[in-house]
């Protein structure tokens, strides 16, 4: 199939097909991006798949390479479609022209994929974050209020937890990322690499009760949210920044919310109005109205 001359060697037909995968690949006569991009694709293969890219190269073109075609031959006066058989430089040349608009199909789809991500990320943490973020500040009119005296003892557990709750909350559509792209097993492995980790936070935390563990979970999770936000900026070809950055205006604003709050119960306390049930009330009330 690939024998594009006998007198050839093995070595010069891989290098004319890849002179003719950059020449299909170059737009606005732009070659030297186009080998770039190719090149840079051959390492890449190399590197993380541990494979020969040349050999891959031919694998993949050796399997969408057609080998019959319809012609149109002209028999009596009228034209009839008639099965030809395939010429190997032109199987090569289909082949190549047809991966080459899959993979850009692909690179549109992850675009598409990367703004919905965006867009999704953006919407859970402004539901998220402001009410979170203002139970944190209350978290103690709330649990007198709710559980009484006895229950003072939780309040810091429920504050760490729902920072815990936070982080959970933006990452929940990641699995659904790398299932999209293909490649749910990286979740997989994420969730496997942190266990370890999960039971060093759990045994170090231990020594510091109930609220050392939760804060020794909490880290692990947050730390391993930077890494799953890193290989789901990887995968979309974004800057981590770029994936970031939704959650960004979301968490300003509600940073903006807990300062309100803390300066309500500041002034509560000072005019003398501290019972945990009118704190509770006028807090939330100024974080609906402040979020509105």
């Amino acid at each position: 199939m690939y024998n594009l001359n006998n007198k050839l060697n093995e070595q010069q037909r891989l290098n004319i097909i890849c002179l003719k995968l950059v020449n299909k690949l170059m737009k606005d006569g732009k070659k030297t991006i186009s080998e770039k991009i190719v090149y840079d694709t051959f390492r890449n293969l190399e590197k993380t798949h541990n494979v020969d890219p040349h050999h891959t190269l031919l694998i993949a073109i050796e399997n969408v390479s057609p080998f019959i075609e319809v012609r149109s031959i002209r028999l009596g006066g009228t034209k009839h479609p008639v099965p030809v058989p395939v010429k190997p430089k032109r199987q090569i040349g289909l082949a190549l022209k047809w991966i080459i608009d899959s993979a850009r199909k692909s690179s549109g789809n992850k675009i598409k994929l990367a703004i919905s991500f965006k867009k999704i990320l953006r919407i859970i943490a402004i539901a998220s974050f402001p009410p979170l973020i203002g139970l944190i500040v209350i978290a103690d009119v709330f649990i007198m209020v709710l559980y009484g005296d006895k229950w003072l003892g939780t309040i810091i557990p429920l504050r760490i937890l729902l920072i815990y709750a936070m982080r959970f909350s933006v990452s929940s559509p990641i699995g659904a990322v790398f299932k999209a792209i293909g490649k749910p097993q990286i979740n997989l492995k994420i969730g496997l690499i942190v266990v370890p980790f999960y039971l060093m936070g759990i045994y170090i935390g231990s020594d510091y009760g109930i609220i050392g563990v939760a804060l020794g979970v909490t880290i692990v999770r947050t730390l391993s949210g930077f890494l799953s936000f890193y290989l789901v900026s990887k995968a979309l070809h974004e800057s981590y920044l770029s994936i970031s950055k939704p959650l960004l205006q979301p968490f300003l604003l509600s940073i903006c919310l807990a300062i309100i709050l803390i300066l309500v119960r500041f002034f509560l306390n000072y005019i003398g109005l501290n019972k945990p049930i009118f704190v509770l009330i006028i807090s939330i009330s100024m974080g609906v109205l402040t979020s509105w």
